[in-house]
C-alpha cells in the first residue's frame, strides 16, 4: 500500500478515508482506515513496505479455514505492531476524550483559518484606505492646478486687455474698396463734437473676414473699424461725446445708406464674449443696465419704486454670472 490522498470509504465502517494512511487488502482489494484497525499512526508508519503490500484484511483472514498456518499474514512479526483488530468490520468505538480532542482539532482549525481571513482582510483594507488618500491627494493636486490655470487665464485676458485700452471700434460705417479710413474716423470724430488730429491716431483698421460684394450695390459687407489712439485722453473724450450723441449715423459720414453709428470700447474676443452673455443674462434676470467702463463689465438693476439706486456689479468671469444671474449659461461662439 503506497500514501495516496484519493477519497474513498472504509469497508468496515463505511465512513469516507480523508487521509492519507490506510491498509489496503491485497487479497479483495478493500480498504480500510486505521481507526477501524485499531492501529495507530505511529505503529503504521514502522511498518514495512512489503509488510503493507501483502498485508490481507480481516475479513479474507477469518474467510481461511483454520489450519493452525503460523504464517497468517496478520500474525505479529518482529517489526510489526501486535495491536491489529481482526474482528470482521467491527470498528473499535472511540472513547468520548477521542470525539473531544477531534472536536478541538477541527475547531482550532476553523479558528486558525478564521484569523487568517481576518487578517488579510485587515491587510486588504489598509490598502484600498492607502489608494484613497493617495487619490484625495491626487485630486486636491489636480484642483490646485486648475485653479492655478484659471488664475493664469484670467492674468493674461488682463494683459491682453490692457493692450486695447487705447483703442475703439466704430460699428456701422459702409465699407468701400479704396477707402480712406483716416478721413471717416476724422469726420465720425467732427460730427460728435471732437477736435480730433491725424496726430492723435497711432492706427486704424477694419477688423473680421473681408465679405464679398453685395449684388444690388457693389460695396462691401460692412466690418467694424479699430481706431487706436496715442492717448487714452482722447479715446474717452471720444467715448463721452458718443454716448451724448447716440442717434449719428452713417449718413452723416457719407452719402448713401443711413445706417446707426455704435462706438464702443475694445475688448479681447473672451471679454467680447463674456460681455455678449451678460448682456442676454442681465435682460432675463430683469437687470436694466449692462455696459463696460475701462475694459470692465458692469450690470445694475434699475432703481425700486421708492427710487432706491442699487449698486453697480463688476462682471469678470463667467463665474461672475453663474453667481449674479443664475446658473443657466447661454453658449456663444468666439468672434
Amino acid at each position: 500500500m503506497s500514501l495516496s490522498n484519493k477519497k474513498t470509504k472504509c469497508s468496515a465502517c463505511g465512513k469516507s478515508i480523508l487521509t492519507l494512511f490506510y491498509m489496503d487488502c491485497a487479497n479483495c482489494n478493500e480498504t480500510y482506515d486505521l481507526d477501524c484497525l485499531n492501529i495507530t499512526r505511529e505503529n503504521y508508519m514502522k511498518l514495512s513496505d512489503d509488510y503493507k503490500e501483502r498485508w490481507v484484511c480481516p475479513t479474507c483472514v477469518c474467510a481461511k479455514p483454520k489450519t493452525g498456518d503460523t504464517n497468517t499474514p496478520i500474525r505479529v512479526l518482529n517489526n510489526t505492531p501486535n495491536n491489529v483488530n481482526m474482528s470482521r468490520g467491527n470498528r473499535v468505538k472511540k472513547t468520548p476524550a477521542n470525539d473531544n480532542n477531534e472536536e478541538k482539532l477541527s475547531l482550532s482549525s476553523i479558528m486558525s483559518e478564521i484569523r487568517l481571513l481576518r487578517q488579510d482582510v485587515k491587510d486588504l483594507t489598509q490598502k484600498i484606505e492607502g489608494y484613497d488618500r493617495k487619490l484625495e491627494a491626487k485630486e486636491r493636486e489636480i484642483n490646485d492646478l486648475r485653479a492655478n490655470i484659471l488664475e493664469l487665464k484670467y492674468k493674461v485676458e488682463a494683459q491682453e486687455q490692457f493692450s486695447v485700452r487705447n483703442e475703439l471700434e466704430i460699428l456701422g460705417i459702409p465699407e468701400q474698396k479704396n477707402e480712406n479710413l483716416t478721413h471717416l474716423v476724422l469726420v465720425t470724430a467732427t460730427k460728435l463734437g471732437v477736435n480730433l488730429q491725424e496726430a492723435d491716431l497711432d492706427d486704424i483698421h477694419r477688423v473680421g473676414h473681408l465679405n464679398s460684394e453685395q449684388p444690388s450695390s457693389g460695396s462691401l459687407k460692412t466690418r467694424p473699424i479699430v481706431v487706436k489712439f496715442l492717448r487714452k485722453i482722447k479715446k474717452n473724450e471720444v467715448l463721452s461725446a458718443y454716448k451724448v450723441r447716440r442717434n449719428l449715423t452713417s449718413e452723416d459720414i457719407k452719402p448713401g445708406s443711413s445706417n446707426r453709428i455704435y462706438i464702443n470700447e475694445r475688448l479681447t474676443v473672451m471679454k467680447r464674449q463674456l460681455f455678449r452673455e451678460a448682456r442676454v443674462r442681465a435682460k432675463d434676470n430683469n437687470f436694466q443696465y449692462c455696459w463696460v467702463r475701462n475694459g470692465t463689465i458692469f450690470i445694475r438693476r434699475a432703481a425700486d419704486s421708492n427710487g432706491k439706486k442699487f449698486p453697480a456689479i463688476p462682471i469678470r468671469c463667467h463665474e461672475d454670472i453663474n453667481t449674479h444671474l443664475g446658473q443657466t449659461q447661454i453658449h456663444t461662439s468666439y468672434d
